[in-house]
């Protein structure tokens, strides 16, 4: 049996990368993101959705947003700095599909704006 697996895809400065579905996946990507601050934030707060009993699905999709904020974010800037909203919208701007791409204005199936809005408000 092939697993399925999808991707979301977010625009990175000078480039478009992807995050897997699979969660052992992006629990690795975790240590992989570029600021160290911001590695131990969301290892903190990976600990604290298992320990409050969170399904995988809703870990892997809170993981896969953070891990995508942080990676936009680069390795100058942690969690801890962020203050105001603009500092996240440019983020949440890339979310946003033109209307070549989304002709009808759906939300991105795979990513909810408004629960990355929550999450990074958490941890912020």
């Amino acid at each position: 049996m092939q697993v399925l697996s999808y991707e979301i895809s977010y625009l990175k400065q000078g480039g478009i990368c992807t995050l897997p579905y699979k969660l052992t996946t992006t629990i690795k990507n975790i240590n992989s993101m570029p600021n160290q601050v911001n590695v131990s934030l969301v290892s903190e707060f990976h600990q604290y959705k298992i320990s409050n009993g969170s399904s995988e699905r809703h870990q892997n999709n809170n993981l896969k947003a953070i891990v995508c904020f942080a990676r936009f974010l680069g390795p100058t800037i942690s969690f801890l700095d962020i203050c105001k909203k603009d500092q996240v919208l440019p983020f949440l701007d890339t979310k946003i599909k033109n209307s070549e791409e989304d002709p009808e204005k759906e939300r991105l199936k795979a990513f909810s704006m408004d629960e990355a809005a929550k999450i990074i408000e958490k941890l912020a």
